[in-house]
């Protein structure tokens, strides 16, 4: 069969019906602790038990890695991750002015890991990180790495969205917090690649037989947009089939996205002649632009 180039305006022309469904499952939640240091620091005693129950709570989203790890068929950097958090990961308590109370003093090498819980609701920043339904994020501002306890989010998607953010420590810990919209794009490049290669070893063949079926609908779709696509409820039984069944709707939607990626990302590499991972970011540019839109029509969080 003869290959046909997508040219930029025909693949955009694609995503534009996916942009607003994915809006905001992509970017990365920035972090900005307060100067303010006025609030109460717990005594000793208490901080430690405050300490520990974080430190379990983590547990939980390493176990949910760790499931990654065994579902990947012990995927090298999955491994890798595993250990860097050992190693460098510091459980850290969020305050009430926006910052935080790390365990110990870091070193150049560590990064903070706060989860936030009900208690935390209320709290500047962190409640508005709460509030926002995203489950996980990393700041390269303040190296901290925060987690939201109660995403209603199975145990292996919160181990996906751990390592996403984790990812991104990994290849530039310092990297995000005053970048261009491009360069953030480039990197969420490189981590949903990484992100996408996990969920086909987890997924096999049943998941790379979903993106084959998925990426043909969207290049007849390109050759002719009023040709039908299928439904997204198709897609969301065949990923519960695959991956075990949704917690909420918030997982879905980060399913579905995660998919949808992952066949765009595909049909790029498939399909387009130009700079391929360029062109990847630019979808992903296109995403953000859209979430920038969503958010400014919206009430702010207060």
């Amino acid at each position: 069969m003869e290959k046909r180039s997508l040219t930029k305006k025909q693949l955009l022309a694609i995503l534009v019906p996916f942009l607003l469904v994915m809006a905001g499952v992509f970017m990365g939640y920035f972090l900005t602790p307060s100067s303010n240091t006025e609030n109460r620091i717990p005594a000793t005693a208490e901080l430690k038990s405050l300490m520990a129950e974080r430190f379990t709570l983590a547990e939980n989203w390493v176990n949910g890695l760790k499931e990654v790890y065994s579902r990947s068929g012990n995927d090298k950097e999955v491994w890798d991750e595993l250990i860097l958090i050992r190693k460098h990961g510091i459980p850290a308590l969020p305050r009430d002015n926006g910052g935080l109370i790390s365990s110990r003093v870091s070193g150049l090498k560590d990064f903070n890991i706060v989860v936030l819980t009900d208690k935390d609701k209320n709290l500047k920043l962190w409640g508005e990180m709460i509030k926002s339904r995203q489950a996980a994020g990393y700041s390269g501002s303040s190296k901290t790495l925060a987690l939201v306890e109660n995403a209603p989010i199975s145990p292996l998607f919160k181990g996906i969205d751990f390592l996403h953010e984790v990812k991104h420590w990994m290849i530039d810990p310092d990297g995000l917090a005053n970048a261009d919209v491009m360069s953030y794009c480039r990197a969420e490049v490189v981590v949903h690649t990484f992100e996408n290669r996990i969920l086909l070893k987890i997924g096999g063949e049943p998941y790379q037989k979903l993106l084959d079926e998925r990426t043909e609908e969207m290049l007849r779709q390109a050759k002719d947009p009023n040709v039908d696509v299928l439904p997204y409820a198709h897609y969301i039984q065949e990923l519960n089939k695959i991956f075990g069944p949704s917690f909420s709707d918030q997982e879905t939607l980060t399913r579905t996205a995660g998919f949808e990626t992952g066949v765009v990302f595909q049909m790029v590499d498939r399909k387009f002649t130009g700079d391929k991972e360029e062109q990847k970011a630019l979808y992903l540019s296109q995403i953000y632009q859209s979430n920038n839109e969503a958010a400014t029509k919206s009430a702010p969080l207060k």
